[in-house]
């Protein structure tokens, strides 16, 4: 999906979009006098392409923080199985097992 990395904080180089950074001509071009390195059309015709960034360490969506840490407490730690009771973990197989029966 992605076209290049960037791994400068440069945007340009002698006047130029630099390679591997911000402005990548291979993302696309701001300038009508330039091409787009990926498909040849100017400016107004390319429709942009993304880049990505390695980052150096994970980073999570502030958004998703809850469900993330909900999910990861019903797992346990060592073991890495699912911390459920017999009698619950039973009756969760039993209603997998038939979709409609849960629905009525």
């Amino acid at each position: 999906m992605s076209v290049c990395e960037i791994d400068t904080a440069e945007t340009y180089e002698k006047g130029r979009p630099k390679r591997g950074g911000l402005s990548d001509p291979r993302m696309g071009t701001m300038d009508r006098a330039m091409a787009c390195e990926t498909d040849g059309m100017n400016s107004t015709d390319t429709p942009g392409y993304f880049g990505h960034l390695e980052l150096a360490k994970p980073v999570f969506h502030h958004g998703f923080i809850k469900n993330v840490i909900s999910v990861l407490r019903c797992v346990g730690f060592s073991s890495s199985k699912l911390m459920i009771d017999k009698v619950r973990h039973d009756a969760w197989r039993k209603n997998s097992r038939r979709p409609r029966a849960r629905k009525t």
